[in-house]
């Protein structure tokens, strides 16, 4: 088994030690991270733009970085011709959760695993809770607790292989204090954050406007609720079929 590592935060440690998971796995195992920060940029892959390959040489494991979009990467570990195809994609360690539909639809992390689904490569999206000025540190730091995360997310791929149907993308969460919590398997809430824009003047009385999040109330039994609530860590399957509501099909065809 082929296993590749990519991320949307580009070479940060989390990407290193889910790397070294992977090599736990998989001995021949490549990392493929983009060369600049891609946070929620879905699925979004490069057109019209020439894209170069380099490797991380002062990294330990074989590491390299693209000038493009964690979708890109899953691209080239199929159809480069650089590295040996994949037979299962670990994306992550991303720096800060991903929960939500709303983040199925956004997060970089996220679009690496659906791009490897669309060709049937199992995948799954590893990410941690992270906030505030801790947050920013965990971009240049090396991470705290990283072996007992490396070591959870082994075992966690090795209860995975096998299992995963085609076209479905696995998330998987981890709360900040992740040591003793249990894991649950929640349906995803439909939106964590409401979109706030926010007008502000420049220093030569400009108008320019900054956009970020604001928490939602969170519905019981949802990811959402299980990971911040009762502090668990959460599995959530989710397929790339899940877009198709056959009620829906239903009603728009009974307009023809």
């Amino acid at each position: 088994m082929t296993v590749m590592v990519t991320n949307d935060d580009g070479l940060t440690d989390g990407l290193r030690l889910l790397a070294e998971a992977a090599k736990k796995l998989d001995k021949d195992m490549y990392a493929i991270t983009p060369s600049q920060q891609q946070s929620a940029v879905a699925k979004g892959v490069t057109l019209h733009r020439v894209l170069r390959l380099r490797k991380a040489l002062e990294e330990q494991l074989p590491i390299y970085e693209v000038n493009g979009t964690p979708a890109d990467c899953v691209s080239f570990g199929i159809y480069s011709g650089e590295f040996k195809k994949p037979d299962m994609v670990l994306s992550g360690v991303n720096i800060g959760d991903n929960l939500s539909l709303h983040s199925f639809y956004s997060s970089g992390t996220i679009g690496a695993c659906l791009e490897a689904s669309f060709y049937k490569i199992p995948a799954i999206a590893f990410s941690y809770e992270l906030h505030g000025e801790e947050r920013e540190k965990y971009n240049y730091c090396i991470w705290a607790k990283r072996e007992a995360l490396r070591d959870k997310i082994i075992w966690i791929t090795k209860k995975l292989q096998g299992k995963i149907p085609p076209y479905t993308v696995i998330n998987v969460n981890f709360p900040g204090e992740f040591e003793n919590s249990q894991i649950v398997f929640p349906k995803p809430a439909l939106i964590k954050y409401v979109s706030k824009i926010e007008k502000r003047i420049n220093p030569n009385g400009h108008p320019y406007y900054w956009q970020y999040g604001v928490d939602r109330e969170c519905e019981a039994g949802s990811d959402v609720y299980e990971f911040y609530v009762n502090k668990s860590i959460t599995i959530t399957p989710i397929s790339i079929f899940g877009v198709v509501d056959e009620k829906m099909i239903s009603k728009i065809k009974s307009a023809f």
